[in-house]
């Protein structure tokens, strides 16, 4: 079991204190901001001490920039005037009808301590207003918590997990915000349009178009809100950082692959066989995160044990590569878990394909590293002469092996790719970069968190285990979904039912290719290099490529990083 991962590496922070008068007295507005760009934090109450110190420690880990409001300690702000005190609610200012109805609440309405209550939240506006503006808050767990909007017209969607406690939640103005925190098991609520105009700043957001997420934790409860915390800064890095791919190292000899086994089970006998031969190849290979427990749907081994295996394999500094052992099935179970995750710090290759799609989807757009689709560790020419599936029989471990250890800038080249429909054909050159793999489990997260964003991408799909009306239907669904808006091109592998088809079933699959293609504007190529039958060349994903047209022959540049 593993606990949040924190980075110990501290950066500099500085503290600002500017005071805004209001009426005859002076409000504090603090700015805690470091150098690195970040999520911006709101915090309006300065009772609510438990999220105050965990964002101040998670911008002196990861950066970013907290707006609070200092009075005394206290949740509400009292200014004095003409010698009457006026108090007000720091999170009902951001409307001229809420400012309005919370000095009318906590005391009484002046025309000029408004006015300058409207100045003052404009200012607060002006620092934290973004993208993306992030409000923390603490709650008792009693008369405010995810149950106070349980069939509220004032809320679009609710989701309250059964597992969780009803006082931590988050409130959002954005549905895909709400999506990536029910997977990830998190209690939420979308904001409706019909809400009440108190002056809170969410109602602001919205009137601004800005996007709004309120984390609200019980009082005291430290660790759920830094994992709740860190859970927000991967979906922020996520969909709003333009970080740059972060390439990996290239592997010597001697150096250290974690083998991980995040799908189907395999036995102790094929785990041993692929360690001597990768050992052979002059790597160290450790095992210690491919423990084998089958569970009674074979999956190798529980989902919280393989979540847990695959990112500490990801962020084990001793190792260099991560190559999982065996496809099949369960990996699409680990997403969710992964998502409450920051990226590693350092990019490693994980290598492998078919149910391993998933994965590399997740690494490529939520991690942004690039990735190897290539043979899994236990299915080759090597390790399978003594298994016999068939499976890239053909395929020899040194294809990867050759990759690890090339130096930086090299690329692969494939040639003959078949050009299916007309625009594929018309095409000369075709820039962008390699996502997908497995057909079944690109269709799999369709409309979910991890679908993939294919925008100046070239697709790559294969499957095997469909019949041709199976194939149809899956393709069908990929085209008539929004899943293809934006992509450059689309390569299709291999396609097979088994590994020992016959003419008849092979012939039904190229017409379900043929239709496909020619269904779709999009440039559409066939290549027979990767897949699960004898060939599967290795393929890198989220590196720049290339399709480009030579005489009459259409080949393949990929960047190995």
């Amino acid at each position: 079991m593993i606990g949040v991962l924190i980075n110990t590496n501290l950066l500099a922070v500085s503290v600002v204190n500017e005071l805004f008068q209001i009426g005859e007295s002076a409000v504090t507005i603090e700015i805690v901001q470091s150098n690195d760009a970040g999520l911006v934090f709101f915090h309006p109450h300065e009772d609510e001490k438990t999220s105050y110190e965990d964002v101040k420690k998670l911008i002196n880990q990861y950066g970013g920039k907290l707006v609070s409001i200092k009075q005394q300690g206290k949740r509400l702000v009292e200014v004095k005037y003409q010698g009457k005190q006026y108090i007000f609610d720091p999170n009902r200012i951001f409307t001229p009808q809420g400012i309005k109805d919370t000095l009318i609440k906590y005391s009484s309405f002046h025309q000029q301590v408004a006015k300058d209550i409207q100045n003052f939240a404009d200012r607060i506006a002006s620092l934290v207003l973004g993208r993306l503006v992030v409000a923390v808050h603490n709650n008792y767990d009693k008369g405010y918590n995810i149950s106070s909007y349980k069939n509220s017209d004032e809320v679009k969607y609710y989701y309250q997990n059964p597992k969780q406690g009803t006082g931590e939640f988050f409130y959002t103005t954005n549905d895909p915000f709400f999506n990536f925190a029910k997977v990830a098991g998190y209690n939420a609520v979308v904001q409706s349009k019909s809400v009440t105009n108190d002056g809170s700043f969410s109602v602001y957001a919205a009137l601004k178009g800005v996007e709004y997420i309120n984390l609200e934790v019980k009082r005291g409860e430290d660790s759920l809100e830094q994992e709740m915390l860190l859970f927000l800064m991967r979906y922020f890095a996520n969909q709003y950082s333009n970080l740059p791919v972060k390439g990996w190292a290239t592997l010597t000899k001697g150096d250290t692959i974690d083998l991980i086994a995040p799908s189907s089970a395999t036995s102790k006998d094929s785990i041993d066989r692929t360690v001597k031969i990768l050992e052979e190849f002059g790597f160290k290979i450790s095992t210690k995160y491919a423990k084998i427990m089958p569970t009674k749907l074979n999956y190798a081994n529980t989902d919280q044990y393989r979540a847990n295996a695959f990112i500490q394999a990801m962020n084990n500094p001793d190792s260099q590569a991560v190559w999982v052992v065996k496809g099949g099935a369960g990996a699409t179970r680990l997403l969710p878990k992964l998502l409450k995750y920051p990226a590693p710090k350092i990019s490693k290759p994980l290598i492998g394909f078919s149910d391993v799609t998933g994965l590399h989807n997740f690494v490529n757009q939520q991690w942004k590293m690039p990735s190897l689709h290539a043979i899994v560790a236990g299915y080759n020419s090597e390790v399978d002469a003594g298994i016999n599936t068939n499976i890239n029989i053909g395929e020899s471990i040194k294809t990867v092996v050759d990759i690890l250890l090339e130096q930086e800038n090299k690329a692969l080249f494939y040639s003959h790719l078949i050009p299916m429909n007309t625009s594929a054909k018309q095409a000369t050159k075709i820039d962008g970069s390699l996502l997908g793999g497995n057909l079944t489990l690109v269709q799999s997260t369709l409309d979910t968190p991890f679908q993939a964003r294919l925008d100046d991408r070239i697709l790559i799909l294969e499957d095997i285990g469909n019949s041709a009306h199976q194939l149809e239907r899956i393709l069908d669904n990929i085209r008539y979904s929004q899943l293809l808006n934006g992509v450059n091109a689309i390569i299709l592998g291999e396609f097979i039912q088994t590994t020992q088809d016959k003419k008849a079933v092979i012939d039904m699959i190229d017409l379900v290719l043929q239709r496909f293609a020619n269904g779709v504007d999009i440039p559409v190529f066939r290549g027979d290099f990767f897949g699960h039958s004898k060939l599967n060349h290795p393929m890198p994903l989220n590196t720049t490529t290339q399709i480009f047209k030579n005489g009459n022959d259409f080949s393949i540049k990929v960047n190995i990083k």
